[in-house]
């Protein structure tokens, strides 16, 4: 229990700090640390990460926070791509979604600790090519049950040209409609798996992380965001390569 709550403070801290980075570990700590299957984690994952950031988003909204014309553009195409991959991943091993969602951690971390470059350089991208990068992180969501704000503030950042301040709230509210998209599919497909879920654990985690979430956004500004950035970047990578090692260890076995 000390394991779940812990995690779910955890993951709650980093989408209220960064916008990201935490929701990634809900899928590898359902599994070792609850005993979910690899599937039922990823659906878990879509209801834990689509209530914290739905409750942070509406508080932004109260706040102004929220940037209507990104999360339109990007969410309506997310929605799209979540449901999509759901369904496509209802079509593949949760093991093979479990060493995908590895790959996507390293990506993460590398994108988290690589120096990018400066917002200026980059022009405001055009509405299809929002809907385009939309789709592809909505993907992302449904197929192995993360919130993808480390892609999401980035492009919100480089694409329609966000502050910071404007694209970690943003980026939350993105992560909801995606997530919720991911998780209707999933209903809808396969009822059966949503109803066998261990909800007291997963309503525990999230309840865990809403307050985690809330503590990190009223801290955020007076904390240093690369130290932490860093911090989280390597917690993710180590996590993804325990997850790697498991994974072929048991596809050879």
């Amino acid at each position: 229990m000390l394991t779940i709550l812990f995690g779910a403070i955890f993951i709650g801290l980093s989408l209220g700090l960064l916008g990201a980075g935490g929701s990634i570990i809900t899928v590898p700590l359902l599994v070792y640390a609850v005993g979910f299957t690899e599937k039922q984690a990823i659906v878990g994952a879509l209801f834990i990460v689509a209530v914290i950031s739905g409750v942070s988003a509406l508080l932004n909204l109260r706040k102004g926070q929220i940037n209507f014309k990104a999360v339109i553009w990007l969410s309506l195409a997310g929605m799209v791509g979540s449901g999509l991959a759901a369904s496509f991943s209802n079509w593949i091993s949760g093991e093979l979604q479990f060493i995908l969602l590895a790959g996507i951690m390293v990506l993460a971390a590398w994108r988290m600790l690589s120096k990018r470059a400066p917002v200026k350089q980059y022009k405001q991208a055009g509405k299809l090519r929002l809907g385009f990068t939309g789709l592809g992180l909505g993907g992302v969501t449904g197929l192995v049950g993360v919130g993808g704000g480390f892609l999401i503030v980035p492009a919100l950042v480089t694409l329609a040209r966000l502050p910071m301040g404007a694209a970690v709230p943003t980026s939350l509210t993105i992560i909801f409609f995606n997530a919720s998209a991911g998780l209707a599919n999933h209903f809808a497909v396969n009822t059966q798996m949503m109803l066998e879920l261990d909800w007291k654990t997963l309503f525990i985690f999230t309840s865990v992380g809403i307050l985690g979430s809330l503590i990190g956004q009223s801290i955020a500004k007076r904390l240093p965001q690369q130290s932490l950035k860093k911090g989280f970047a390597y917690i993710i990578l180590a996590t993804a390569i325990g997850m790697l090692i498991h994974s072929f260890m048991q596809f050879f076995n």
